[in-house]
């Protein structure tokens, strides 16, 4: 999804009682005076520069509470797009307290908004750049301080097919759809879809869609002159009776005299893209954006010029980044499925981040520290799936872009870290090396393997590498395979994925070698899998640990051959296994 149509900013003033309905999720910023806000029967009062949060699809009345009028920034943020940064957002609400030692931490939210709005003014050629980095910022921090309820981090839907049917209702609501009529077009039964839908919005499916009608009713029912009767027709509705009894039902009125109630929202050709206001000028906007942005206690350069970038680009002498592709997923549209491109990520991330880097003249080392690939939701689907070759081909492709890349020491380390920053968790915010008890972790194999590369590269393909360093050659070979972390469960998918391989290599000159085979798979190197072997057992002792610690290994295999004119060697590489052969010449 393009940045430009992800977001969408409002100006408005409120000087009288004043109806608002958001299609999605929408962060309000009073700029200026006071007002309260009331929705779902939930009354609170704003001041100045405070932050509300509407979530999709709901109505709320804006009122002023002196008799001065309030000025408010409404940011909406297309569900869908945020949905693609953060797949739990259908699952979760987001809620943004007003009062208390709460919100002292708002803060910097407000600042993302800010900055976020005050780059819409900006007529650089970097500020798209600029718009997409402000608006996962601020995804990122609804997503680790302002969930409501409490859930893991990367959870999944399992209903897999909910972004798709909101966005058929968004397309086809006009034309008066029906819940039978979305079910055929998903092949689901109605009384599936009505309990699936009602399963992870909290709202049943019908009174959605009676909903959406009515909010896409508004800006006709605002800015034109057509007839309500009209109106009611071209919402979908199958008589103004009905759409007469809904509006009133959702918004406390009728709507004759909503439309009599509401200023006239204008277009200004002045405003920056993606902006929308009322009557206010850009003068007086800019003012009051700045006010906001002063009174914050950690005050940062918003838009750093070009006079005074190169004074903190000197006072650096490294970049660290982190990458997760658990978090933020790539376009939904790219040719490649959702699964793989999630495992592409950290690669066009460093991608973006070194154009960044050339356009502003930044040429500093960059480190990347807290990365992983996509991982299970659980402990259980996170220990069966098994990434070594996914690990191994990330490592390679880092090695050749950037200058370094971190790992945890240990789980125990990593668990704390994660238990100081709520909102973070441990299966997905970096690798580890060992587990507890100083037992090795697939990560740890991963990075022994490439470590032991030496010498050339003098050949490579998407799943092998060959090396040579004087009289010895090394040919490491991978497995990967993308796919839905929860397969891991599924014994016979997995054996499916295996790769039987016949080696044909003609690059070693004849002579007779000694050739030693490493394995890394989940049968070899993996300790969950080694635990899993006692799971019946509620407590292990010295002995055990002991035992599990000596089973965690790799697979040795070595023997001597006499080679001719080619190597040729069978063998099969388990799913996402890796495989090195080291041939010492005798």
């Amino acid at each position: 999804m393009e940045n430009h149509s992800a977001s969408q900013i409002s100006y408005f003033r409120v000087s009288t009682p004043l109806q608002y309905y958001v299609d999605h999720l929408t962060l309000l910023l009073v700029l200026k005076g006071q007002m309260t806000v009331e929705h779902d029967e939930h009354l609170q009062q704003l001041g100045t520069h405070t932050l509300y949060c509407l979530n999709g699809h709901q109505f709320a009345t804006f009122s002023p509470t002196d008799e001065q009028e309030s000025v408010v920034l409404a940011l909406e943020i297309d569900s869908l797009f945020f949905a693609d940064q953060f797949p739990a957002f259908f699952t979760v609400h987001f809620h943004i307290p007003s009062a208390g030692a709460a919100a002292t931490t708002n803060g910097e939210l407000l600042q993302a908004i800010a900055e976020l709005a005050l780059n819409e003014f900006n007529r650089r050629d970097e500020q798209k750049i600029y718009r997409m980095m402000k608006l996962e910022a601020i995804i990122f921090l609804l997503a680790q301080r302002y969930q409501s309820e409490r859930h893991h981090p990367i959870q999944i839907s399992s209903f897999r097919q909910l972004p798709d049917i909101l966005h058929y209702i968004d397309a086809h609501v006009h034309e008066g759809v029906k819940v039978k009529h979305i079910a055929e077009h998903f092949c689901l039964s109605e009384s599936a879809l009505s309990k699936l839908f009602k399963k992870e919005t909290g709202e049943q499916l019908s009174h959605y869609i009676k909903k959406i009608q009515i909010h896409k009713s508004l800006p006709t029912l605002q800015h034109s002159k057509k007839s309500v009767e009209q109106i009611a027709l071209e919402a979908g509705f199958a008589s103004v009776k009905v759409y007469r009894d809904q509006f009133k039902s959702f918004m406390h009125t009728t709507p004759t005299a909503y439309r009599h109630a509401q200023p006239h929202m204008i277009d200004d050709n002045t405003l920056p893209r993606n902006t929308l206001q009322s009557d206010l000028s850009n003068k007086e906007i800019l003012h009051l954006l700045y006010q906001a942005v002063q009174q914050q206690p950690t005050e940062r350069p918003l838009l750093i010029d070009r006079r005074s970038r190169h004074l903190l680009i000197d006072a650096c002498d490294f970049m660290s980044f982190d990458g997760d592709p658990n978090f933020v997923f790539l376009d939904k549209h790219s040719e490649k499925s959702s699964i793989e491109s999630s495992h592409h990520y950290i690669q066009e991330k460093i991608h973006w981040l070194r154009k960044v880097c050339h356009d502003l003249a930044f040429h500093k080392p960059l480190y990347i520290l807290n990365w992983n690939t996509l991982t299970g939701a659980t402990v259980d689907y996170n220990g069966l799936f098994f990434r070594g070759a996914i690990i191994v081909q990330e490592l390679l492709g880092l090695s050749q872009q950037i200058q370094g890349y971190g790992f945890w020491l240990n789980n125990a380390i990593h668990e704390q870290y994660t238990f100081d920053r709520p909102g973070l968790h441990a299966y997905s915010t970096g690798l580890d090396l060992y587990h507890f008890q100083n037992k090795k972790r697939p990560a740890f194999f991963c990075l022994s393997l490439i470590r032991r590369l030496r010498g050339q590269v003098i050949a490579q393909g998407d799943e092998y590498l060959l090396t040579k360093d004087e009289q010895t050659y090394q040919l490491l070979l991978w497995n990967t395979n993308f796919f839905d972390p929860h397969l891991s469960s599924k014994e016979a998918f997995l054996e499916s994925q295996a790769l039987a391989i016949s080696l044909d290599v003609r690059a070693l000159p004849a002579g007779r070698y000694q050739i030693k085979q490493l394995d890394l798979d989940r049968n070899y190197g993996a300790v969950f899998y080694v635990y899993a072997q006692f799971q019946s057992a509620g407590q292990l002792d010295r002995e055990t640990e002991a035992y599990i610690q000596q089973k965690t290994m790799m697979k040795l295999q070595v023997f001597d051959l006499m080679i001719t004119d080619r190597f040729r060697h069978f063998s099969t590489i388990d799913t996402n296994g890796v495989q090195l052969l080291t041939f010492t010449s005798l």
